[in-house]
């Protein structure tokens, strides 16, 4: 189900744009993040949301804005333990990041 407001051209080539990526290659950590992004906000996709977060960490786990994004996933879960720690981890890896 797709969110019916302004936005969804935009959301249609975020869409496009990182399942080019991944057809390109598969191992881009920012793509499987921004695909989980798109899952979450743009089709409420929650299992498929959390599958391609969890790739991106899989792949680079130093990516401090794909634990923020995950944080921000697991607290509309519910799961705010995992959360927290999420959230712990992406500001250690980088203290200064809005995420």
């Amino acid at each position: 189900m797709r969110r019916a407001c302004a936005g969804n051209d935009q959301r249609a080539e975020v869409e496009k744009a990182a399942s080019k990526a991944l057809e390109l290659d598969d191992m881009l950590a920012e793509a499987h993040l921004t695909m989980g992004m798109f899952k979450l906000e743009g089709e409420w996709n929650w299992s498929a949301a959390e599958t391609e977060f969890k790739r991106a960490l899989e792949l680079q786990p130093s990516l401090a804005m794909a634990h923020g994004s995950y944080a921000g996933f697991l607290v509309a879960m519910g799961r705010f333990d995992q959360a927290i720690a999420a959230a712990k981890t992406a500001v250690d890896l980088d203290p200064t990041s809005p995420t």
